[in-house]
């Protein structure tokens, strides 16, 4: 369950850097409010998959 939580954290804050560098400052509103809200569903979602190599 920890480990749950750090993978969540991580994946958001990456999200969230990205966000703060690239996307602040663009006009496009719409968008930047469905990639935050999106950021966030796969913030959760994201840690649940195992990828095998």
């Amino acid at each position: 369950m920890i480990t749950y939580f750090l993978k969540s954290f991580i994946c958001l804050a990456l999200l969230l850097v990205f966000y703060h560098l690239v996307l602040e400052r663009e006009k496009m509103h719409q968008f930047n409010r469905f990639y935050l809200l999106g950021s966030i569903l796969f913030s959760f979602v994201a840690p649940l998959y195992n990828i095998y190599i």
